[in-house]
C-alpha cells in the first residue's frame, strides 16, 4: 500500500516502478490463485465454478488446475494484457488513496 500512496500522492517514480515490478511478478505466475471468500467479490468470476474448482483442488491435494490457466501474457489477448497492466500499475488503488 505504501507504493500506492507514494505513486498517487507523492508522484514517486520509484513507487511506480515498484508497482510495475509487483505486476510483473504476479502476472508471470503460471498456476491459478486461490482467493478467499473475503476477497472474491473484488474479482469478476463465476463463483459456482470457482467453488467447484476449489473443491477439486482440495480433493487432489493441490494438483488440480482449471483449463486455460497460465501466465497472464500467455492466456490473455495482447491488447487485454496491456490494458490490465496499465490499470494495475497506473490506476489500481486510486480510490483507496484519494
Amino acid at each position: 500500500m505504501s507504493y500506492t500512496v507514494q505513486h498517487f500522492k507523492g508522484n514517486d517514480e520509484m513507487a511506480t516502478k515498484m508497482r510495475h515490478m509487483i505486476f510483473e511478478k504476479y502476472s508471470t505466475v503460471d498456476k491459478p490463485w486461490i482467493i478467499s471468500d473475503s476477497y472474491i467479490h473484488l474479482f469478476e468470476v463465476d463463483k459456482a465454478e470457482s467453488r467447484k474448482n476449489a473443491q477439486q483442488w482440495w480433493e487432489k491435494e493441490g494438483q488440480f488446475a482449471p483449463e486455460a490457466t497460465g501466465t497472464a501474457e500467455a492466456t490473455l489477448e495482447k491488447d487485454d494484457f496491456k490494458s490490465i497492466q496499465h490499470y494495475a500499475v497506473m490506476e489500481a488503488g486510486r480510490e483507496r488513496v484519494a
